[in-house]
């Protein structure tokens, strides 16, 4: 799981510097939002159960090595490829 750091405190701001999100105050509530986070530790996580992916290739092995079932979500290139093996041949997910 994340551990919080002094970045975290940090603002998420887009380039114009203004908020990114507008509805900031309600996600907090509902989670945590931080600038960066190591995925394979996340998805190691106990408490995570599914993650939603884009299907590129370090991801899926990494929600592999971590046994989390994948919603697979591809946009173009090899990331179809490798939705087709997420649901048809490993069964660790559903294609979207």
């Amino acid at each position: 799981p994340h551990n919080k750091s002094q970045n975290d405190e940090e603002e998420v701001q887009n380039d114009k510097g203004g908020d990114e999100l507008s509805c900031r105050e309600e996600l907090e509530k509902l989670g945590m939002i931080v600038p960066w986070c190591s995925q394979l530790e996340d998805l190691s996580s106990e408490s995570f159960r599914c993650f939603v992916t884009h299907c590129v290739w370090n991801s899926t092995l990494e929600s592999l090595a971590s046994g989390v079932l994948m919603v697979a979500f591809p946009m173009w290139s090899d990331q179809r490829t490798n939705s087709k093996l997420i649901e048809e041949v490993w069964k660790t997910g559903v294609r979207v």
